[in-house]
């Protein structure tokens, strides 16, 4: 993207990494724990966990494995900063389908993010090699497969919702679809 997608302005004029945050609040999250250089974390936002990566430059699952050592619940809601048209009812839904699934991983069908992992040794385990063996596959869908995570059916209208902003183009027919 050319910058760090956390600091960009969200249409609710918090910066993204806040908005998702307060989406993560909102949808009951007993804990938030962020995945991010802590010197680079907005002050109003330290009285969450703040985690950086133990291997940095690892990507997503360095973030991932990092949060998840330091979880105190049994499963961990795993959502990024560049979803930022997902409702808190969306993640609220998928970890009530995760607490009816005992040790399942779940996920929206097509989607692989947002997800929900159980916090498992063995998760972890996995997550550590994957980082430490050279051309691991180092990916979420990766992990998902691991665990035989459950594909949540869902509403194909609702695909709007799962935006992934990852490109300057994204972010900027995110914008003008909001503001419609």
């Amino acid at each position: 993207m050319g910058q760090d997608k956390a600091t960009l302005q969200a249409p609710t004029h918090v910066d993204l990494l806040t908005h998702m945050v307060y989406q993560a609040e909102l949808a009951g999250a007993a804990e938030v724990i962020i995945s991010r250089d802590p010197a680079t974390t907005p002050r109003h936002l330290h009285h969450h966990q703040v985690i950086a990566d133990e291997q940095p430059h690892a990507g997503p699952l360095g973030g991932l494995y990092s949060c998840l050592k330091a979880c105190q619940h049994t499963h961990a809601l795993v959502l990024p900063v560049d979803m930022p048209a997902l409702p808190p009812h969306f993640l609220s839904n998928l970890v009530h389908a995760a607490l009816q699934q005992v040790s399942q991983a779940v996920y929206y069908d097509s989607f692989e993010l947002p997800c929900v992992l159980p916090v498992k040794e063995h998760l972890l385990n996995y997550l550590h090699q994957a980082l430490h063996t050279e051309n691991a596959r180092r990916s979420i869908r990766s992990v998902l497969a691991y665990m035989q995570a459950q594909a949540i059916p869902f509403s194909h209208s609702s695909a709007r919702y799962f935006i992934n902003t990852n490109t300057p183009d994204e972010w900027q027919s995110f914008l003008q679809g909001y503001e419609a």
